[in-house]
């Protein structure tokens, strides 16, 4: 996952995501990735470039992050936890089937350890939306 503000514009502002820039070739664009000082850009008439980030003069901050923000801090908690709920669900029906190669002890603590993933998966989801409601987040 790349980081926020890692990167610092040819002007020596620091730049973030969802921050509008100049490019002296490409135009004006917004921030959509930051990976040090690299930047993806989505440019107005250019469409999605790479340049790194002294080539980038800041035009002006994003009010809110939208969806790069969304993208970068909330799908992967929701793909931590579809990953949870997949081993949950692949786990659940052996422990009905006679003569599983498993013993019923070890797929129950293979179980148990699959639910817990998926509980601190989704309480971390449930931490982020509370954060999101009680205006936390950019």
């Amino acid at each position: 996952m790349s980081s926020p503000s890692a990167a610092v514009g040819g002007d020596g502002v620091p730049l973030d995501w969802g921050d509008r820039v100049e490019h002296r070739l490409f135009g004006l664009g917004h921030i959509v990735d930051i990976e040090n000082d690299k930047l993806e850009i989505a440019f107005d008439e250019s469409g999605t470039k790479r340049v790194m980030s002294s080539f980038v003069t800041k035009v002006a901050s994003a009010e809110t992050k939208g969806i790069a923000y969304w993208n970068r801090q909330f799908k992967p908690l929701v793909a931590a936890w579809l990953t949870a709920r997949e081993e949950v669900t692949r786990l659940l029906p052996q422990m009905f089937r006679p003569l599983h190669p498993l013993q019923p002890d070890d797929l129950q603590r293979q179980l148990s350890a699959a639910d817990e993933k998926e509980r601190m998966a989704r309480a971390a989801i449930d931490a982020f939306l509370e954060e999101d409601r009680q205006g936390h987040h950019p």
